[in-house]
């Protein structure tokens, strides 16, 4: 019986997963199972981007979403019940008055986030 042993070589480029759409990686990623692609490029930013930015180490131009300057405004009074409960449970975490926790978005419920988020 012969023993057959198989070794793969890996590409010598940093991995797209982690280092995609940053300064430490150019080019080069596997396109399907197996297949390495030299000259490939990536679109999506990897994990170490993702947390470069979330700690404030690194922008990521490529990523679409907005940073927020401050709170919006949004309409509550489509929510479900479910999710204005947790608004009024959270808001009930901040010093003031309190609200009762009842899933319903009335007037009590819209003056308070006025209050808490300006």
């Amino acid at each position: 019986m012969d023993l057959v042993i198989s070794c793969t070589i890996q590409p010598t480029v940093n991995s797209p997963y982690l280092f995609g759409l940053t300064k430490s990686h150019g080019h080069g990623k596997y396109v399907a199972d197996g297949r390495f692609d030299p000259n490939a490029k990536t679109k999506h930013l990897g994990a170490v981007g993702i947390i470069k930015t979330l700690v404030g180490l690194e922008e990521a131009p490529h990523l679409a979403a907005k940073r927020m300057t401050g709170p919006v405004n949004p309409n509550f009074s489509t929510a479900g019940g479910y999710e204005v409960s947790r608004l009024q449970h959270m808001l009930n975490t901040m010093p003031g008055k309190r609200l009762k926790t009842d899933g319903a978005y009335g007037p009590k419920s819209k003056d308070r986030f006025r209050e808490v988020f300006g």
